[in-house]
């Protein structure tokens, strides 16, 4: 072997020396813990920038002598290759002290040290700085940047999990020159997955200069779980008390496809409902089905005695499209096709109660475009969503036939059929403060409609989801908006006299606004409901989740209270729940 090719190698080995170390990468904090909601928790680890330290250099002896031909350069000009992290402000900072200076061997080590320096506290844990063979002429000195990069992920241990699908959510966070932070940023993104319980990682060599492998190990939950709860969520007329059933598996045939099955009643309602989802094509789109039946009758005084009973059917196929699928941003593209039934009968006689229903029956049609956007910050979220509507003459949907009339006798106004036009803006926004490590959170929701619907594709006002303090449905009109102000404030948090209770406190804020279209309907004028209050959520347990709300009503168009008292009426809204898996 040549003294070049000797020198070429004791500089490789100083590299892989600096450069790529076996450590350990766990997931810090999730700097966000909120998910969009328009409509399990990892463990926390330990801080890696407290622990993970790379070892003192230390340069075998023959590494001394120097790759410079002479023993003395006096340098004037530093060239640095293969740079795309470090500005140009940041190597002259680093390189001044040593221009116009006659720099020995151990003077150019320190150079270029203090430069690889750069990089490993910024995290590029295994990118360096060499100093390829050369003969300086005229005082230049070239440097070469060795940025790191991740050639392989792979499983430690056997897991239900695909490997591939591992890798692929490490690299959808990993850019070159490989970073400590983005490997921490994958695995966060896979402790996002609810099939995931746990990720530790090490860091491994590999092959070539400034290559690793990433070697994880994987603690998954079990995908199957059953929920259970009561909560007063239905409409009163239909019996406001209701119990569910929920069955559920995230990963049923090994894809991670998702099957939901769920099952709810009260006193007046029956209600089943099921959905299935399947990602594909490395996940960048995603397939769904959902259908759900109900049946009901009213059981509200002084209607009871009416017979007013009915039957629901829903449907609808999904397809999403993840353009933008990272930690965080993400941006897809969402489409569907939807339908629904609605039958009602009067004492046991097909019966009309809304406009556009033929013989108590009516079907709505339709196909859906939309876009979604979720942005994530260290302390804040923001969630979009906009879709449109367009109604459809399929699947029997209810149409106006020819010649027939498209007005009201009564009130003249115009008759809804499946021929619409539906623009639906949803959005979330989200603030973790440092005051008392409380959170804002904000929704807002706008339906706006370009013709009169039928009854089952009108907007609701009203209930736990909308306007806290009124009852479910109050108000159900072709258009409207509604706004949550929210402030969530812990009042205890993992403290052991209470055995790890979570409670918080959420005084609130929320606003609705809805109206009909035509401007021959009284209701065509908007009506508002708004309302203050006071929540109080808790977690005794893991798995036992418990709220409880109430609202004052601060302004009530058009809004009227049952004739029977009910828990809503006073503002109340309650829920609790229970999720049991196997492995809990």
């Amino acid at each position: 072997m040549s003294q070049r090719q000797r020198d070429g190698f004791q500089w490789a080995l100083v590299f892989c020396l600096l450069g790529i170390v076996c450590m350990p990468i766990y997931a810090a904090e999730p700097s966000f813990d909120l998910e969009p909601q328009f409509g399990g928790g990892a463990e926390s680890s330990p801080d890696p920038g407290a622990s993970q330290v790379l070892p003192p250099l230390k340069l075998p002896e023959s590494s001394q002598k120097s790759v410079i031909k002479k023993p003395l350069l006096r340098l004037k000009t530093v060239v640095l290759r293969g740079n795309t992290v470090l500005t140009e402000e940041e190597v002259k900072a680093v390189v001044a002290p040593y221009i116009q200076k006659d720099l020995n061997t151990e003077e150019l080590q320190s150079l270029r040290q203090k430069l690889t320096m750069l990089y490993v506290n910024r995290g590029y844990i295994n990118s360096g700085v060499v100093i390829p063979e050369q003969a300086p002429v005229d005082g230049v000195l070239l440097l070469q940047v060795m940025e790191g990069k991740l050639v392989e992920v792979f499983l430690e241990q056997e897991s239900t999990l695909d490997e591939n699908y591992i890798a692929r959510q490490i690299a959808k966070e990993v850019s070159a020159p490989l970073s400590l932070g983005d490997i921490e940023a994958g695995i966060r993104r896979l402790e996002i997955n609810p099939l995931i319980r746990r990720v530790d990682g090490r860091l491994l060599p590999a092959d070539k200069i400034g290559e690793a492998r990433l070697g994880l190990k994987v603690e998954e939950n079990n995908p199957f779980s059953v929920t259970t709860s009561l909560d007063n969520h239905e409409s009163p007329s239909v019996g406001a008390e209701r119990g569910s059933l929920i069955l559920e598996h995230l990963n049923l045939s090994g894809h991670r496809d998702e099957l939901r099955f769920s099952l709810a009643a009260t006193e007046g309602l029956r209600k089943a409902f099921v959905s299935y989802r399947l990602p594909f094509w490395e996940d960048l789109m995603s397939f769904g089905i959902h259908y759900e039946r109900g049946t009901s009758e009213v059981v509200e005084r002084p209607f009871d005695d009416l017979d007013i009973e009915g039957d629901t059917e829903n449907a609808a196929v999904s397809l999403g499209y993840h353009f933008i699928d990272t930690l965080d941003r993400k941006v897809s593209l969402l489409s569907g096709i939807e339908y629904a039934y609605s039958e009602t009968e009067l004492l046991d006689q097909p019966y009309s109660f809304s406009s556009g229903a033929q013989q108590g029956e009516t079907v709505s049609a339709s196909v859906r475009l939309g876009v979604e956007w979720v942005e994530r910050w260290d302390s804040q979220l923001l969630a979009l969503r906009a879709t449109v509507r367009r109604g459809v003459d399929w699947l029997g949907s209810t149409m106006i036939e020819e010649g027939a009339a498209t007005r009201e006798l009564d009130t003249g106004a115009e008759i809804p059929d499946s021929r619409f036009t539906i623009f639906l803006t949803q959005a979330q926004w989200a603030n973790r403060l440092t005051l008392l490590d409380s959170q804002v959170l904000v929704n807002l929701a706008w339906q706006q409609s370009r013709d009169p619907l039928l009854s089952v594709d009108k907007f609701a006002i009203g209930g736990k989801h909308t306007v806290r303090g009124f009852r479910e449905n109050a108000l159900l009109r072709d258009s409207g908006a509604y706004a949550n102000l929210e402030w969530r404030v812990p009042l205890l948090r993992d403290n052991p006299e209470w055995s790890g209770w979570e409670l918080t406190a959420i005084p609130f804020f929320d606003y609705g606004r809805s109206w009909d279209r035509d401007d021959n309907l009284t209701t065509h004028s908007a009506a508002t409901l708004t309302s203050i209050g006071v929540g109080l959520t808790a977690r005794p347990m893991d798995d036992l989740y418990m709220e409880l709300f109430y609202g004052k009503q601060l302004k009530d168009d058009d809004y009227q209270a049952g004739q029977e008292h009910d828990l809503q009426d006073e503002g109340i809204h309650f829920s609790v729940s229970y999720r049991w898996s196997p492995n809990t």
